[in-house]
């Protein structure tokens, strides 16, 4: 694992973009980061974005995954067919499918993956976005479901829970930002201008949402992103070493939900 600079989404022009994104991680196919929250979330209401780019055609790589060894488990992996959001309680899968395809390693891809399954009806308890466009195929998410994600257990980024098919993420991640307590769309991480979906900065506010403020997810100061909301932007300041391995990236949000280097 590695921190590369220089690599952001914004190709460096401030007048196209008013957000870049400066910084990624490059994960090589067996490192992943790690976090075990103190306390449980909301693990109902919950929203994870993140920049992805692809290092081979042939990886099917854990973004992020809840629970315990082996099963049952949270987890969404992102392989050449798209990405998959998973729910396994032991007895029963509780999924989203996507067709979406992510064939190009050289292309850079924005996902945001919503759960509400407090929603009445079935279609909004989860969704999922991909450059700005919602591409889940529909869901089978029971009402009122407990994600693992948000439960005070291990949360692996790039790792699936010591599970003997690891799935590990080989590739570059960036931006990665998970809301615990509200179920939030593309709009409130990105925009399009010209044609190109772009990031913007994660403040709460949102074109076609509510604006969302510290009382709504119950915190203080930092609240726009609650109990176990974290965001890592990969900056250098964010990045611990020991010597020359990176041993911790700090979570930028202020909420202080750091993740160990593994």
């Amino acid at each position: 694992m590695s921190i590369i600079q220089g690599t952001a989404k914004s190709g460096g022009s401030t007048d196209f973009y008013d957000y870049p994104i400066e910084d990624s991680l490059r994960f090589d196919g067996s490192s992943y980061l790690s976090r075990t929250p103190s306390t449980a979330g909301n693990q109902k209401t919950w929203t994870f974005s993140f920049w992805a780019k692809r290092g081979n055609t042939g990886n099917n790589g854990i973004m992020l995954t809840a629970g315990y060894t082996g099963n049952p488990i949270t987890e969404m992996s992102l392989s050449e067919d798209g990405l998959g959001f998973v729910t396994y309680t032991g007895s029963f899968y509780n999924y989203t499918l996507l067709t979406m395809k992510t064939r190009d390693t050289s292309a850079w891809y924005h996902f945001v993956v919503v759960s509400d399954t407090t929603q009445a009806t079935q279609a909004n308890r989860g969704a999922v976005y991909m450059n700005g466009v919602r591409i889940d195929t529909g869901n089978n998410f029971a009402q009122n479901l407990d994600h693992y994600i948000n439960l005070n257990v291990q949360h692996n980024i790039s790792n699936k829970l010591n599970y003997p098919n690891q799935q590990y993420f080989d590739g570059y991640l960036a931006n990665i930002q998970l809301i615990d307590g509200q179920a939030l769309d593309a709009s409130y991480f990105g925009k399009t201008n010209q044609g190109i979906w772009i990031p913007k900065e994660y403040d709460g506010t949102s074109p076609t949402g509510p604006t969302i403020t510290d009382s709504d997810t119950q915190g203080t100061g930092t609240g726009i992103y609650g109990t176990n909301g974290f965001h890592l932007d990969f900056s250098p300041a964010s990045i611990v070493y020991n010597g020359t391995t990176i041993t911790t990236v700090n979570d930028v949000s202020g909420r202080g939900n750091h993740w160990a280097a593994n």
